[in-house]
């Protein structure tokens, strides 16, 4: 206070010399009056100005006035203001260093980035360091040359970097660091354009030299803190964050920082304190809020997270990725329509948001609007040509519509992008395993472990196109992996029940499926595969009480309605039969499916072999080409007469020799059936007693010619 009287003092000394006119006032009170400024500018910038004011009005040529007045004006926010001030200092001193230097942070803080480099250079350019002090009243620490030149490389610094310039950042803040190397500022400046030059050791050296010249520079530690966590350092990241709260614990950044590095450690409960911390310090904030509600999504809080994401849009109501977030969290919640409502409103704040196409695409898609799908999966490519999940979730969409070369197409685009990403391996076998082609599938399956040793999925998806293979062997041992890794899935239990039935160890199977149950009470494949059993065990009445389970559980599979005709139709329940198998053949829309040929053995069996054969023909006519010349094709061709026996059975021997397959079996028994209703019982009988010396003991045919044969009363003759 001291200090202000004897300023005050002199001011009214100043005035009073003024009034009467002294010659010594023309030349002292200026510079008393901007000394005054200077000292009440520190507690009063405003007031400041009426000093600045009145030196002015004495001396208009006064730069030293104009250069601190517009300090002032700085300090205010009146940055037009203060760039008018130093253009009038300039354009009466055009080598004021200092004045550049000043404008060029005036432009700085208002925005205009390419104004402050162009006056950060040109004060650099005058040379700072060899300016005499002419005007010491300008230096605001001692050294008036050393105080512009580091300064203005510093600012300069900053600028560069936010115009995307880190390299020129880096140079300007090396020049500062020649200036004065114990200054930690462009150490850790440095250390921020080298992190975004994605030198991430560069940049935690260099923070770290920081917080060695000052002990208690927050921000650096916090800086230091986030160049960790982007190495994915993320405990030293912490342990960061956590000094920086030792030494601001009312600082609200730290909390943030360190509830990211815990959320991405998988600490999700201590990420939601820190940002329940960073709220209370700091309210309005959406960021926290939208983090904290990623936080509570990853521990299925959704109607939690819901609030969050909530809460963010209500305080940032353009923010495209928070309508996004929020979809996640309601279709978690079983919201569908919230979800994709929320996408939308998503999409149209940021049209480009290739991601939120992608999230909507697989909400639809749920809808059961497979072509939507395709829309949003295709216009997130669109957006973002390198999204390999859109790739990969379009390959899903066009396998559903049962185009698999163009699924294979898009899995192989996820791959080219993303060439050690395990689910597009994954994705492609499965639909490579639809085509037929096990090879190819098992070699996708390879990679996909290669690549991730520990997916279940891979094994489980292995083992069962080695089971295609009639590898039996291999695709137990890699559903016995599948179960050592996650003894509690279900999956592989069923699917090593099916390898075991392919063995005949129909009890290991039986085991297998009882255990799936175990797990899954609701696992209708597994109900459909023990009505599979009973059928093998003679146990029909018990095979459709499974199937009747199964078919409760999953009313749209064609697989149970199939397995249940079957029995119905070894008990002679022929119409029951038909029904079933017409509404599996319906269900399963696959021109491979052999539920065709059982529909024209039962309704040949009802008496209606000529309405049969007509049936089959018109099936045959619309499914045929898609997958022409497959067995099923040459079975039917047959038995519409297209084809004659001797041809079926050379179709056969060649089935059997590329695939393996039953196809002798089939074969056998169709031929028998045709003969039967030619009348012909002897060459019936003969054809399946050959179809049971083929030993396809769990084949349908076998099990149908077993029951013709029983028919016959010619059984074991």
């Amino acid at each position: 206070m001291r200090k202000y009287k004897i300023l005050s003092i002199c001011l009214l000394v100043v005035l009073f010399l003024a009034f009467i006119g002294c010659e010594t006032f023309r030349f002292v009170s200026p510079y008393l009056l901007v000394l005054i400024g200077e000292y009440r500018q520190h507690a009063d910038p405003a007031g400041s100005i009426a000093e600045y004011n009145l030196a002015l009005r004495i001396d208009p040529q006064f730069v030293s006035a104009y250069c601190t007045r517009a300090v002032a004006r700085i300090a205010t926010k009146d940055f037009d203001g203060a760039i008018a001030d130093l253009n009038r200092g300039i354009a009466l001193d055009p080598k004021h260093a200092c004045a550049f230097f000043q404008r060029g942070y005036a432009h700085h803080l208002k925005g205009d980035l390419d104004a402050a480099i162009a006056d950060y250079t040109q004060a650099l350019d005058l040379n700072p360091q060899t300016q005499p002090y002419v005007q010491p009243l300008d230096a605001t620490v001692a050294g008036y040359g050393p105080f512009v030149e580091f300064w203005a490389h510093y600012n300069r610094g900053i600028a560069r970097k936010a115009k995307g310039d880190p390299s020129g950042a880096v140079a300007d803040y090396n020049a500062a660091l020649q200036v004065d190397a114990d200054d930690p500022l462009p150490y850790d400046a440095r250390g921020l354009a080298k992190q975004a030059q994605g030198d991430l050791p560069g940049a935690i050296i260099d923070i770290g030299q920081a917080i060695e010249l000052n002990r208690r520079f927050t921000g650096a530690f916090i800086d230091r803190g986030l160049a960790k966590y982007a190495n994915r350092d993320n405990i030293g990241a912490i342990s960061d964050f956590e000094a920086a709260l030792a030494l601001e614990p009312q600082n609200p950044w730290p909390y943030y920082d360190r509830g990211l590095a815990r959320q991405t450690k998988g600490d999700s409960a201590g990420a939601i304190a820190d940002f329940d911390q960073a709220i209370k310090l700091y309210p309005k904030w959406s960021d926290a809020f939208y983090y904290r509600g990623n936080a509570k999504e990853a521990g299925n809080d959704h109607l939690g997270a819901i609030a969050d994401f909530s809460q963010a849009i209500a305080l940032s109501p353009k923010w495209s990725q928070a309508y996004i977030e929020r979809g996640l969290a309601k279709n978690s919640n079983s919201d569908v329509d919230g979800a994709i409502a929320d996408y939308t409103r998503g999409i149209e704040l940021n049209p480009k948001n290739s991601g939120g196409y992608v999230d909507r695409g697989v909400a639809v898609q749920f809808k059961g609007n497979i072509d939507a799908a395709l829309a949003d999966f295709s216009q997130a490519i669109k957006v973002k040509p390198d999204n390999a999940w859109a790739y990969l979730y379009h390959g899903d969409a066009t396998r559903l519509k049962g185009d698999i070369d163009a699924s294979i197409a898009d899995f192989s685009h996820a791959i080219a992008i993303r060439p050690k990403w395990s689910i597009a391996y994954n994705r492609r076998g499965q639909a490579r395993n639809d085509k037929g082609d096990y090879d190819g599938a098992i070699a996708d399956y390879n990679t996909a472990l290669e690549l991730d040793p520990k997916d279940i999925v891979d094994y489980d998806n292995r083992g069962v196109a080695k089971n295609e293979k009639y590898d039996h062997s291999g695709a137990i041992l890699d559903y016995d992996r599948a179960i050592q890794l996650e003894p509690k899935s279900p999956d592989p239990y069923n699917n090593r029940g099916i390898a075991r039935e392919a063995i005949g160890d129909l009890d290991g199977a039986t085991a297998d499926y009882k255990q799936v149950l175990a797990l899954d009470p609701n696992h209708a494949s597994a109900w459909h595969n023990l009505g599979k059993i009973a059928v093998d065990k003679g146990d029909l009445a018990g095979a459709i009480a499974d199937y009747d389970k199964s078919i409760q559980l999953a009313p749209k599979s064609a697989f149970p309605y199939k397995g249940r005709g079957i029995a119905e139709a070894l008990m002679g329940n022929w119409t029951d039969a038909l029904t079933d198998l017409r509404q599996g053949l319906k269900l399963s829309k696959s021109p491979a499916d052999h539920s065709c040929l059982y529909i024209w053995f039962v309704r040949s069996q009802r008496g209606e072999a000529d309405a049969a054969t007509a049936e089959l023909s018109a099936w045959l006519s619309q499914h045929r080409n898609p997958v022409p010349n497959t067995w099923v094709d040459a079975v039917g061709q047959y038995l519409v007469g297209s084809l004659d026996e001797p041809g079926l059975l050379a179709a056969a021997a060649s089935e059997e020799a590329k695939y393996n397959t039953s196809a002798e079996c089939s074969a056998l028994f169709y031929a028998g059936t045709k003969h039967l209703l030619a009348g012909d019982k002897s060459a019936a009988a003969s054809d399946f007693q050959k179809c049971l010396a083929t030993d396809r003991k769990r084949d349908t045919e076998y099990l149908f010619a077993q029951a013709s044969l029983k028919e016959l009363g010619t059984l074991g003759q």
